[in-house]
């Protein structure tokens, strides 16, 4: 059986193995365009993390190894198991190389802003661990994740955030939720994480929350600034994902969030990948209507947007925008720790 073939037989025990309220809405057309874009997809990726690759790749930075490497777990592969072990191991490999003495994950030319790659390494780092069952490469994963959760537990800000550089100085949504994300998902890992730091940090997301719904870029006593779907999306998934949205405050945000449903993106805003990332998360934790009619509006807008090789072009890199669209895309698989395991409520 060649290779295409044992990806496609893997891909329909994963689908059948699922619950059947994990089954993604929109019909059966819509369905079965879901799986066949993320196989094509997950393809496409997998060509560019292949160990003769890899250090070709090593500019594209911790963030996009590290989503990457989410892509390949969510499709149900292992660093022991799956078709796309492989890839899983090299994007492994990749992210435990790059922590300094310091803790901070960082390669690539992204020294401007690395506490966004070190955010998403965190998150990738920890679920390895959690799939892993390798106990070597538990320990070696345990021993850089532990040391990047203190790092970013130092350079948490008074207000409760964290922006650019590994700083207790000015803090920014945006990276705040991908901090507070990875910091979730190594103490879902087992890795002790401060309570009081992560509560102060989804105050902070809190805080940035405006009257229309949606979420500013900065806290309102740092300036706030207009809502944004991206950032919005960002906001609230990691509200859900920390237990801190409350009805209220979550309902008001997926009002802001559906308003776009019916284009699939506000293009406008920029960061389109980015915000189908988020946007998949923070309406599947949503529930109802919104994990099955909303987010179906989405993944089809996101499903057009595919090219002919498989991946998907237009925000910073290929590889970046195509790792994103299929986090995205398998997101109602529901293969994840902490984007999309049990800790998301029916």
């Amino acid at each position: 059986m060649d290779a295409s073939r044992i990806v496609g037989v893997f891909l329909l025990i994963c689908l059948l193995a699922l619950p059947a309220n994990a089954q993604a809405p929109g019909g059966a057309a819509g369905e079965r365009a879901r799986r066949e874009a993320v196989a094509k997809g997950l393809d496409s990726l997998a060509g560019i993390w292949t160990p003769e690759a890899a250090d070709r790749n090593r500019q594209e930075g911790v963030a996009v190894a590290s989503l990457s490497g989410i892509a390949f777990l969510q499709s149900g592969s292992t660093p022991g198991e799956g078709p796309y072990r492989e890839q899983v191991n090299v994007c492994l490999d990749f992210v435990l190389a790059t922590q300094r003495d310091d803790g901070l994950l960082l390669a690539g030319n992204v020294a401007q802003a690395p506490m966004y790659g070190h955010g998403f390494g965190m998150l990738f780092l920890a679920e390895a661990y959690a799939r892993s069952k390798d106990e070597a490469a538990r320990k070696r994963i345990l021993l850089v994740l532990a040391k990047a959760v203190a790092l970013s537990e130092k350079a948490q800000n008074k207000e409760g955030g964290w922006r650019y550089q590994p700083k207790p100085f000015d803090a920014d949504v945006s990276v705040t939720v991908g901090q507070l994300n990875g910091l979730l998902a190594a103490k879902a890992a087992g890795v002790r994480v401060s309570d009081d730091v992560l509560k102060k940090a989804a105050d902070y997301v809190t805080s940035c929350q405006n009257d229309d719904g949606g979420f500013s870029y900065m806290a309102h006593g740092g300036g706030g600034g207009n809502s944004g779907l991206p950032r919005t999306a960002a906001a609230l998934a990691a509200l859900q994902h920390a237990g801190a949205a409350t009805p209220a405050r979550r309902d008001k945000a997926v009002a802001f969030l559906g308003k776009f449903a019916a284009s699939g993106q506000d293009d406008r805003s920029g960061h389109v990948f980015y915000g189908h990332y988020y946007v998949a998360q923070a309406l599947l934790a949503a529930g109802g209507e919104h994990r099955t009619k909303t987010a179906a509006a989405f993944r089809e807008a996101l499903v057009r947007r595919q090219e002919p090789d498989g991946g998907w072009s237009g925000d910073f890199s290929k590889t970046y925008s195509t790792a994103m669209a299929l986090i995205a895309l398998q997101m109602p698989d529901r293969w994840l720790t902490v984007l999309g395991g049990d800790n998301v409520k029916n």
